[in-house]
């Protein structure tokens, strides 16, 4: 048998890359990563101001202006559904009302839509976004720290802006369908 054939070579070469491509790879963890000597002109408050200005701008082109507005126009209507459930289910009494039931317990109604929209904003309030990680590729610690902090900050006052600019839109329409309108329609009958 010839040890040298070609297919004895190939042989050893597979097992010789097989095997040391584990200690390739535990060789190139445990070698530190050191960052990139900051230049003397370079403090931490600029990097930190970049930070912010960054995370700012990022936000505001990542924030869907029309997703809020839509939340908070829903928010209202989920309120007062609740509360009008609620009104239904707590104000039972045996006679007459509604399918059998009575709307006239307001305390039910305005529980259980206060508690649906502070609950329904809380949850809106509590949601951190979090920035797309490509966008620290070659950032320091520190960057990466503020920016993230001032990315959630604006993303979160923005989003509360705009819902709250939906839901007293969805109020004021529904003040003025259901309630102003109305009432002009019935004035303008009694004048005619």
């Amino acid at each position: 048998m010839r040890f040298y054939s070609t297919f004895h070579t190939l042989v050893i070469l597979m097992v010789v890359l097989t095997f040391s491509a584990p200690f390739v790879i535990l060789a190139q963890q445990n070698t530190t990563q050191q960052d990139v000597p900051k230049d003397a002109t370079q403090d931490v408050n600029a990097i930190q101001r970049q930070a912010i200005a960054d995370a700012e701008q990022d936000a505001s082109t990542d924030h869907n202006i029309f997703v809020s507005i839509g939340m908070g126009a829903c928010l209202p209507i989920l309120s007062l559904t609740t509360g009008l459930v609620g009104a239904v289910v707590l104000g039972r009494e045996s006679n007459g009302g509604w399918f059998g039931y009575s709307l006239g317990n307001p305390y039910a109604f305005v529980g259980c839509a206060g508690i649906t929209a502070v609950g329904s904003y809380w949850v809106i309030y509590s949601y951190d976004s979090k920035p797309a990680t490509e966008r620290f590729i070659g950032k320091t610690s520190v960057y990466v720290e503020v920016y993230t902090e001032a990315y959630q900050k604006k993303m979160r006052s923005l989003r509360l802006k705009w819902v709250a600019v939906g839901s007293s839109g969805c109020l004021m329409y529904v003040t003025y369908k259901h309630l102003t309108l109305p009432t002009i329609l019935r004035m303008l009958k009694s004048v005619v």
